[in-house]
Parts: C-alpha cells; sequence; structure tokens
C-alpha cells in the first residue's frame, strides 16, 4: 500500500531536484513545510509558487475541476 504522505514528500523532493537542474537554479528550491496547514503552496521559486501533484496519469483537466469547485 502506498503511503499518500511520503509519496507527497517524494514528488515534491523530485520537482525541486527537476526544477534546480533544468532551469539552472543556484539553490534547489525548499519545500515549505507550513504548507498543509496554511493551504498554501509546495514550492518558492520567485516570482512562481508551485503545487506539486504526483500521479501516474497526467490529468491536469480533473486536477483544476476539483482545485476550482
Amino acid at each position: 500500500m502506498v503511503n499518500p504522505v511520503k509519496k507527497g514528500k517524494d514528488g515534491e523532493r523530485e520537482a525541486a531536484k527537476w526544477l534546480a537542474c533544468n532551469l539552472k537554479l543556484a539553490k534547489t528550491p525548499e519545500r515549505i513545510l507550513e504548507q498543509p496547514r496554511s493551504g498554501g503552496f509546495d514550492l518558492l521559486v520567485p516570482p512562481f509558487a508551485i503545487e506539486v501533484k504526483r500521479d501516474q496519469v497526467l490529468t491536469l483537466r480533473s486536477w483544476w475541476v476539483k482545485l476550482l469547485a
């Protein structure tokens, strides 16, 4: 059984590493640890606030529908 918290943390770390490498950032973006309590975002790459979703199949439309509901 997949632990959803671990899956989320792993996805955030993977995204941060990918952003740092592919955007040639001087520093790897840090995870925003207060995020679950504040309802904010997962990574901050000024001026962008990034929400990470890790899934086997890319389903942007259904994610946006849930987000905007």
